[in-house]
């Protein structure tokens, strides 16, 4: 058995007593220890261990002690907790505090000698997961020699005042976390990591040191560490009083690493009494925020031997400089500041030098690099020896006293020293600076694990690269060179499929304005379940660029999490995201893209912490075509603000989200702000949507700004709809224009088309509008009020008749000439924008060089398409109108040992045929229509070939609409059906002649596909004219709906051989009452596999209709083979008189050791459980995947559900030997825990803080407890321990039931289960207890030699005739067990109800 350790605790209150009690007595012995230790010689140690428990009383800790273990404990009430070292015993001392609390203002004292410390004893102090709301943490006096000191992974906050009782001389240490005071630490480490030091008291400060602190071969290290004060201009992230020395000698080391500042007054102040000689203080990668400089000493010396390092130093406060060291003193020390960056003009104020040198090195201010002795006397330092960026030198590598020598940049090391740069403690090093420049591009490679990259490079490079499966790319700017001229990201001809991520960012806002500008080009980008992800600050003057790519997601098949706090449990499914995004004087442009979405609440852009276009920024989308199910752009609890002379535009781009629901928009924010004139347009764009074009909260234009309505086609109830009816305001003359639109219904409503929803216009925020020439259902507007439901005055202009306020944008325009503006100086583009348009928009590509690249042919109408020039390798076609049927023979293009690239996006067809020529091809045809004729792929198409027909709709009246004839496809290619809807008379997919497919693959998944003919014959949703999966080869028909006489018909033979494979799964299948024969998958032909090959039909849901048909007895099934596996599981059929399959005995020949699997299905909601040769006989649970349990050894040990509401039933995979639900929410499901799938030595399953609701019924099954499962409590079964504790149900049950081997040990404690209507009890075929709402039933259970405890509980049935507890099935049997009931509660007409024989034996009780 296991320990009971992370199992469930005991009620929580009587815990908590005993607890405290516990640690009372404890305390009074150890005061009655401390007593009597005063005239008792200590002769033996007296460890002291407190687990758990509060101490609200002041308590020293010392004599006659040499060890010490707090474990969880609280501390409290502003109590001093004191260790007092000096009483301590000769020899080791350890003192421990692990996963403490310490709040109300109390004081933990590590207290050591007033004087000379001991030198018969050594000591290690280790705090680790401390949390103190309102604590401090004091190390005082001296402390033994080789004392070694760790904090880690801790919170400590000062919220208030501190009253430091134990010390005196403390009155200026007002408030701090940390404090080190009076102490002289020899040969001792003291480190703080992973830690938060936070005062928010006035005056405090995160870290004290006071008293006069020595180090002599000393370390103290701060690593990973936040310092972070609050408490106004006199507040310090450190502070060193000013009364104080901090003196380091003897080879120590002052380490500042990885540390983040932030303070609302000084950084990290030094005071002016600083000694450093033969020694190391060093600040390395901190970065923060003060009110000045984010390092200031005022007084002190650098002296013989001693080296003061800043490096990697950012101060992003907006006057802050990285150091003030004016009052310091350079006394044959050295200096040295390399990498380090000030958003001010000046870097650091320099020393006072009598003997010693500053070195610099790639160090910026002012947002320039500092390069030369003169720039860097304007930033603040007169006197420097200045190293290139791309050199090195001894000065600013080295600690000169361990140092031997300095060769290639390399410290070589004496005695003592450690690390790349000699120091005499290990500390954490330098970050790798940058001055590499750029780097080679990664080309051509697959990439399958994450990475992150930066690295100090100015350059990130990737070129033909596939990122593939569910892993995350990160391009760090932070970790680029940040003394660079610009910064590169770059994409060329990239793929993201299978879930990855490509992250992109990673600025604050003040910290993107210390960097260089960042150019990031994203050009011919594929994704298809990928996500890019733009998060952060973008540098200043920077540039995004997103063009002629295409990224496709679904809420399904993307990985993407959101982490906004609140819906980190939800999924959109989204392309692109754009993570607390903000623009500062940077162009965004997203230009003749294709973002699709799919999936309820998919979202194809997700706006995560808010979008800000700031300092005349750009964002601009333009000729994109957006195609999603419910959203285009949804924030979550997100704002939108474009400010700062700023323009947001919407442009030549097509929007469609035919959402039906209500409060469904495409364009989603909280407040919408345009602000410090700005402009938020939207232009000649087409939107086919639903409920609301734009929703927001509120919206607010001021300071001149321009909302522009211009030239679009809006399908929609509301273009603007604003959820707060006062939310509507306009101020300082910004305007509102409304030109040339054409209002119609959308999806939601066929009566409502409206500009805006209800508003109240306010006096003082009342909006100019203008509006010109719109249309609404094909007549011009004339009531702006009546037929567009815009409550403010409008004032209507003729077409043709233009001013400047309704055309242009006024405060950058001198003059209209007709109606075309004249700019002034600061306008940009037709209508004077305050910023520049940028370049590369419109319908046309990019000029390229390369006469034989593929150019796009954008908009317009054609009947033919000419043969292509030689070189030239493909064509490409975006919103193009085809007026007849067009062939395009591949033989035609003379580009030997080219790819042929075939692209037609958002086009209507009359027909298209694409005749292959054995070259290699990607055919894609994305977001197309066909108006009539059919899609037909014929002949080769070569190796590594890929044809992609994705998000289209080919609704044919021909025989079919999309057709394979003749059709060969090359090794390792792949055709892909995705998202279309497809639809013939009598096919929807035709392959009419044989297919091969060899180490390549056929998926067809998401579709919808539809046949006319519902009659008896082939007519089929998809016909294959025989198949031949061969070296890995597949097809995949996957998540389709499908309606049709028959799904998939096959007429022939199929063979699949050498680990090919065939799979039907998860498609829903309407079938046909008018076809007898009427089936999801059809077969007149019989069947081989052979060498490890597989079929599986798994987990269809199919009605009116069998799951599968082999109507003659001539043909067979044969399976042969080591790993060939046909699988029929998990397909549900309903509302249907058919046979559930129709496969003769006698046609279906198996080999051993190959298996036919017949698995878990349902007809009607009862279960069909037939298992042939090899079968599993599996529970009848209806769950989505997987159709099996795994191969031993293959599933994972631990099965866990924490943290989340459970709405649809989940298995636990075979082998598990824990399971754990932990704060969980079962949502009316009733999952199945089956102990015989788990492992056979054992199982430990936990079920804690779990809530039943709406009918969840929770199930542990033992063996026999399903049909056809193989039996538990047989020999080879080890125990199994069931803990169930803090359960609570509101019409839920816990159903116990089957045999539970010898050494089981069932319990149910501190539950409280509530039933107050029947609750369907699935699982139980037999029983007649479910209309009388039982809240715990046992059905059936037989213990051997187990025990089941009852204990804690409440346990009510509110309904008349209710049975609280049910004890039902054939019998109720205790072989050596026993159950019991202590302390339960029962409430209910008939507490405990039993109808089962009781059997008792061998001494059961």
């Amino acid at each position: 058995m296991w320990s009971a350790v992370g199992a469930c605790p005991r009620s929580r209150h009587r815990l908590r007593r005993r607890a405290i009690s516990t640690v009372r007595v404890m305390l009074l012995a150890l005061l009655a220890l401390v007593a009597a230790a005063a005239w008792m010689p200590a002769v033996h140690a007296v460890p002291l261990r407190l687990r758990g428990g509060t101490v609200d009383r002041a308590i020293t800790v010392g004599r006659a002690v040499d060890t010490v273990l707090m474990d969880g404990v609280c501390v409290t009430n502003g109590v001093a907790v004191v260790f007092d070292v000096a009483a301590m015993l000769p020899g080791a001392l350890r003192i421990e505090l692990r996963n403490c609390v310490c709040d109300g203002g109390a004081q933990i004292y590590v207290r050591g000698y007033s004087g000379e410390p001991a030198s018969d004893r050594s000591l290690e102090v280790s705090v680790s997961g401390l949390s103190g709301s309102y604590c401090s943490l004091v190390f005082v006096h001296n402390l033994p020699a080789r004392t070694n000191v760790t904090v880690r992974d801790s919170t400590i906050v000062t919220a208030g005042p501190m009253r430091y009782s134990q010390l005196s001389g403390l009155t200026d240490a007002v408030a701090s976390p940390l404090v080190l005071h009076a102490t002289s630490l020899l040969q001792t480490q003291l480190r703080v990591s992973n830690t938060v030091l936070r005062s928010s008291q006035a005056g405090g400060t995160a870290m004290y040191v006071g008293g006069g602190v020595d180090l002599l071969s000393s370390a103290v290290v701060l690593d990973g560490v936040s310092l972070e004060a609050s408490g106004g201009l006199t507040a310090s992230a450190m502070h060193v009083s000013s009364s104080s020395r901090l003196s380091l000698r003897n080879h120590s080391v002052f380490s500042v690493t990885n540390v983040s500042v932030v303070s609302s007054g000084g950084g990290i102040v030094l005071g002016n009494r600083l000694a450093v000689s033969d020694s190391v203080l060093r600040f390395v990668g901190v970065e923060g925020s003060a009110a000045s400089s984010l390092v200031r000493c005022d007084g002190g010396t650098v002296g013989a031997g001693g080296w003061l390092e800043l490096h990697d130093v950012w101060a992003v406060g907006e006057a802050s400089s990285v150091a003030s060291l004016s009052e310091l003193t350079l006394s044959g020390g050295a200096v040295s500041i390399a990498r380090c960056a000030a958003t001010g003009a000046t870097l650091a104020a320099g020393p006072t030098i009598t003997s010693g040198a500053v070195s610099v090195q790639c160090n910026r201010a002012g947002g320039r690099v500092l390069q030369s002795s003169g720039d860097y006397r304007l930033a603040g330092l007169p006197s420097v020896s200045v190293v290139p960026c791309d050199g090195c030198a001894a000065a600013l590598a080295c600690f000169d006293a361990l140092t031997a020598s300095f060769t290639d940049c390399v410290c070589s090391c004496r005695a003592g020293g450690v690390g790349d740069a000699c120091l005499p403690f290990d500390v954490p090093p330098a970050r790798a600076g940058g001055g590499g420049g750029g780097q080679d591009c990664v080309s051509g490679v697959t990439l399958t694990e994450s990475v992150t990259v930066g690295g100090g490079q100015a350059t990130a490079c990737f070129d033909s690269v596939v990122f593939s499966g569910p892993i995350t790319v990160v391009v760090d700017l932070r970790s680029m060179d940040a003394f660079a001229d610009a910064l590169n990201v770059t994409l060329r001809h990239c793929v993201l499929a299978g879930g990855a991520q490509l992250r992109i960012g990673g600025l604050s806002e003040s910290t993107a304005r210390l960097m260089p500008h960042a150019l990031v080009n994203m050009t011919n980008v594929t994704s298809l379940e990928g996500t890019i992800v733009l998060h952060g600050a973008m540098p200043l003057n920077s540039s995004v660029l997103l063009a002629n790519s295409t990224l496709r997601a679904t809420v399904g098949g993307s990985q993407y999490v959101p982490t906004t706090p609140g819906h980190e449990g939800s999924r959109y499914g989204p392309a692109l995201v754009l993570d607390g995004v903000r623009l500062l004087s940077t162009r965004f442009v997203m230009t003749r893209s294709t973002l699709v979405c799919g999936g309820g609440s998919c979202a194809a852009i997700l706006v995560e912490r808010g979008l800000g276009v700031n300092l005349s920024s750009v964002f601009y989308m333009d000729n994109c075509a957006v195609n999603s199910q419910t959203h285009v752009m949804y924030a979550l609890a997100s704002d939108l603000r474009v400010s700062g002379g700023s323009v947001f535009s919407i442009q030549n781009s097509l929007w469609s989200a035919p959402s039906t629901e209500y409060y469904k928009g495409a364009f989603v924010f909280g407040d919408v702000a345009v602000d410090g004139g700005s402009v938020l347009q939207i232009v000649s764009s087409t939107f086919r949507l639903g409920f609301a074009m734009l929703m927001a909260t509120t919206l607010t234009v001021t300071g001149g700004s321009w909302l522009v309505h211009r030239d679009n086609a809006f399908r929609t109830a509301y273009v603007l709809y604003v959820a707060r009816y006062d939310g509507v305001a306009f101020r300082d003359r910004s305007v509102w224009s409304i030109l040339y639109n054409d209002f119609g219904y959308g999806s939601y409503s066929s009566i409502t088309a409206y500009m805006t929803s209800f508003w109240l216009v306010r006096y003082d925020a009342r909006p100019i509008i203008y509006g010109t020439c719109n249309e609404i259902k094909g007549s011009p507007v004339k009531n702006y009020r009546s037929e567009l439901n815009i409550v403010a005055p409008v004032t209507v202009l003729d077409c043709g008749n233009c001013t400047v306020d309704a055309v242009c944008f006024a405060a950058r325009t001198s003059s209209v000439s007709g109606c075309g503006c004249v700019c002034a100086a600061g306008g940009h583009g037709d209508t004077c924008l305050p910023a520049a348009v940028p370049d590369g928009l419109g319908p046309f590509p990019l000029p390229d060089a390369n006469d034989t690249e593929v150019r796009c042919v954008h908009g317009g109408s054609i009947s033919s398409v000419d043969y292509p020039d030689p070189g030239v390798r493909g064509l490409c076609f975006v919103n193009v109108t085809f007026t007849a049927a067009i062939v395009l023979d591949l033989w035609s293009f003379d580009a030997p040992g080219k790819t042929l690239n075939i692209t037609l996006l958002q086009c209507v067809l009359m027909g298209l045929s694409i005749k292959g020529s054995g070259a290699r091809v990607h055919v894609s045809v994305t977001s197309s229509m066909l108006d009539s004729g059919a899609l037909e792929f014929e002949d080769d198409f070569g190796a590594s070939s890929q044809i992609l027909v994705a998000g289209s709709k080919l609704l044919s009246t021909s025989s079919h609409a999309i057709q394979f004839p003749r059709f060969t496809l090359g090794a390792n290619s792949t055709l892909l059906l995705l998202d279309n809807n497809m639809e013939g008379e009598s096919y929807a997919v035709y392959f009419p002649v044989a297919v091969v497919v060899d180490g390549s693959g056929i998926i067809i998944k998401g579709n919808m596909l539809k046949s006319i003919k519902r009659g008896y014959s082939s007519e089929s949703a998809v016909y294959y004219n025989d198949v031949d999966l061969k070296n890995g080869g597949y097809i995949d028909v996957e998540n389709n709906t499908i309606s049709a006489a028959i799904g998939i018909f096959f007429l022939g033979y199929i063979t699949v051989s050498s680990a090919g494979l065939l799979r039907v799964a998860d498609c829903t299948f309407t079938g046909s009452t008018e076809a007898f024969n009427s089936a999801l998958v059809q077969l007149y032909g019989s069947v081989i596999l052979q060498g490890g090959a597989q079929w599986r039909v798994e987990g269809n849901n199919v009605s009116a209709s069998s799951v599968l048909s082999m109507p003659f007895s001539w043909y067979s099934i044969e399976l042969s083979g080591s790993g060939t596996t046909v699988s029929l599981a998990h397909n549900r059929q309903a509302d249907s008189s058919k046979a559930f399959a129709k496969i003769t005995s006698s046609g279906l020949i198996v080999t051993s050791p190959a298996q036919f699997v017949v698995g878990c299905n349902m007809k009607d909601g009862v279960c069909v459980c037939a298992c042939g040769s090899g079968g599993y006989g599996e529970a009848c649970v209806p769950v989505g995947a997987p159709a099996l349990p795994p191969a031993a050894g293959t599933a994972s040990s631990v099965f866990v559900r924490e943290n989340l509401t459970v709405r649809s039933v989940f298995v636990v995979p075979a082998g598990a030997s824990e399971v754990t639900l932990r704060h969980v929410v079962l949502d009316g499901v009733s999952p199945v825990l089956y102990v015989p799938w788990m492992a056979r030595d054992g199982v430990r399953i936990v079920v804690q803080n779990v809530s039943l609701r709406n009918g969840a019924v929770l199930y542990v099954m033992g063996g026999g407890a399903l049909r056809g499962a193989v039996a538990a409590g047989s020999n080879e079964s080890g125990p199994v321990e069931l803990s169930v504790c803090d359960v609570e149900a509101l019409n839920g049950a816990l159903v116990l039931t089957g045999t539970y081997p010898a050494g089981s040990a069932l319990t149910v404690t501190d539950t409280l289960l509530v039933s107050a209507r029947p609750t369907p009890l699935v699982y139980l075929s037999g029983s007649q207890s479910s209309p009388y709402a039982p809240v715990l039933v046992l059905s059936g259970l037989r213990l051997v030699r187990s025990v089941l405890v009852v204990s804690g509980v409440a346990l009510v049935t509110v309904m008349t005739g209710g049975r609280t507890v049910v004890v039902d099935g054939a019998v109720l049997e205790l072989v050596g067990g026993g159950v019991a009931l202590d302390a339960a509660v029962f409430g209910g007409e008939y507490a405990l109800y039993a109808s089962a024989r009781v059997v008792a034996s061998e001494g059961a009780v």
